[in-house]
């Protein structure tokens, strides 16, 4: 499953460098913000549940955003 980053808050057409990380592997992106500062990417690394995952925007004009999600697995219960 692909993972797509959605964002906000940019300048209107700003040049944004989105750099996503998915359990240590890397891919990066640039997209232009839309007229309201709004940005969505795609990306073909894909996220799992149990993925770690950081995502790192930043802008041409100095905007920048930043998230990273730290999964809470189950661990394996009681076989039988």
């Amino acid at each position: 499953m692909p993972l797509i980053v959605a964002g906000t808050g940019f300048g209107s057409g700003e040049s944004v460098r989105v750099t996503a990380s998915v359990n240590a592997k890397n891919e990066t992106r640039r997209v232009s913000a839309g007229g309201t500062g709004k940005l969505r990417v795609r990306f073909a690394i894909g996220s799992t549940t149990c993925a770690m995952v950081t995502v790192i925007a930043v802008g041409a004009r100095g905007s920048r955003a930043a998230v990273k999600i730290v999964p809470v697995c189950a661990e394996p219960g009681p076989i039988g």
